[in-house]
């Protein structure tokens, strides 16, 4: 048997080992489903509902291969989640969808390492770049994040020194970093975030104003999506209970 853990918010799947080429193909399949079909569908709208159908069909249809044991997948909603808040975005800042996908997922790994609220981090990178990663300000303000690296050298040295800014991953990881060890020194997010825009001495924090109507828009988005969302963990929920049975 072959194990794997689990988080909160992943279903477990069994299938057989014969059947993991099978799922490999389906899960290829509806990965790709999701990221080309907007754009051929067009944007007047976040088409999760879709999302749904084809991963419930795929997903079922490898269930079905022969031999059902062994194997163990975990298809999780926090994948939806996220392919949610980048059709969202992209559709917001005429993006391409996968890889808004990449960053929504790196932003979600990272704030959470650092124990910050993931959407905070998602609108930050809405407001600094839009979800540019090669962005540039004047003042010099590079990346994702637009991080000044003549100021954060060392934070960047890990990732192979000043080039890594435009990384993604880097760049996130610095920038996360950043707004922390501000939050930890103020004790107060709107602080620290005025603190991350140079704009402390704006007194009406308008900065902050802008992250947390871009984080508003994100949360509004993910709640228009909430019917889906749950008819995706109620599928995988009756999937599981299914399998268990037959075996």
């Amino acid at each position: 048997m072959l194990a794997k853990s689990m988080s909160e918010d992943s279903s477990v799947v069994v299938i057989s080992m014969l059947g993991r080429a099978v799922l490999t193909v389906t899960l290829v399949a509806a990965t790709l489903f999701v990221l080309l079909a907007p754009r051929s569908i067009g944007h007047s709208a976040i088409r999760v509902d879709w999302l749904v159908g084809a991963y419930s069909a795929l997903t079922t249809a490898a269930l079905e291969a022969p031999g059902a044991a062994d194997v163990v997948v975990k298809p999780s909603a926090e994948e939806t989640r996220y392919a949610v808040l980048a059709q969202s975005l992209a559709k917001r800042f005429n993006l391409v969808v996968s890889d808004t996908l990449d960053v929504v997922r790196i932003a979600h790994v990272q704030a959470r390492q650092f124990g910050l609220d993931p959407l905070l981090v998602v609108a930050m990178i809405a407001v600094e770049s839009r979800f540019n990663p090669l962005a540039e300000s004047p003042m010099g303000a590079k990346g994702l994040m637009q991080i000044i690296p003549q100021f954060h050298l060392a934070k960047f040295s890990k990732f192979g020194g000043e080039q890594a800014i435009y990384d993604p991953e880097p760049n996130i990881h610095v920038g996360i970093r950043i707004l922390k060890s501000y939050l930890l020194r103020t004790g107060d997010m709107t602080s620290a975030l005025q603190s991350y825009a140079g704009a402390v001495a704006d007194q009406s924090d308008a900065y902050t104003q802008k992250v947390m109507s871009e984080k508003q828009r994100l949360e509004s988005a993910l709640h228009q999506a909430q019917p889906q969302l749950r008819a995706t963990t109620a599928h995988q929920s009756t999937v599981l209970a299914q399998d268990g049975q037959a075996l």
